[in-house]
């Protein structure tokens, strides 16, 4: 009976021990906002394919998710990243048209592709595209980050005008949770 009542008392114990530890531990959690971007500038030539004024253009960047030295210093220790913002912005246009149709696609090696279509669209200077996750896309960006790949943004399409020239800005704001320990 004897033995009885210490095993009893070190389960209970250990059931208050056991929690307050992990809630010890969740308390060292680092939050961090770690934004990943690029410019893509664009020229917009002629489609060789269609008679008309139709252009068509397509750029690529590389973005490294250790190039953020908040993530590259906890990269080990990541818990948690969550997609806050996903965007791409025309921040320069020498004309206004219309993006008539364009994808948007964020490849890295060995991970699936996430890829977003956009149609008649207005370019301007200000135009926000906003980067949904309709299509799981925003999960897969999420996994290339967890797997802290290099990935390539590419954005290609064609426009209802040719001798175009823009810049397009892509932003994923992340949030990020680590632990050091």
């Amino acid at each position: 009976m004897k033995n009885l009542s210490r095993l009893l008392f070190v389960f209970m114990l250990s059931s208050m021990v056991f929690p307050a530890c992990k809630a010890t531990k969740d308390l060292l959690d680092v939050t961090f906002r770690a934004d990943y971007e690029a410019d893509m500038d664009i020229v917009v030539t002629p489609d060789a394919m269609k008679a008309g004024i139709n252009g068509v253009f397509s750029e690529s960047a590389t973005i490294d998710p250790l190039s953020n030295d908040k993530f590259a210093e906890y990269a080990d220790k990541i818990k948690s990243i969550t997609i806050e913002e996903a965007t791409g912005t025309i921040t320069w246009i020498n004309k206004n048209a219309v993006l008539i149709t364009a994808d948007l696609n964020i490849t890295a090696t060995d991970m699936p592709s996430a890829h977003w279509v956009f149609t008649n669209e207005p370019l301007v200077q200000g135009s926000v595209f906003s980067l949904t996750n309709e299509a799981g896309q925003l999960d897969k960006l999420k996994d290339i980050l967890n797997a802290q790949k290099v990935f390539t943004v590419t954005f290609s399409g064609q426009t209802d005008e040719d001798d175009l020239s823009l810049t397009f800005h892509t932003l994923y704001g992340t949030l990020v949770v680590a632990n050091p320990l």
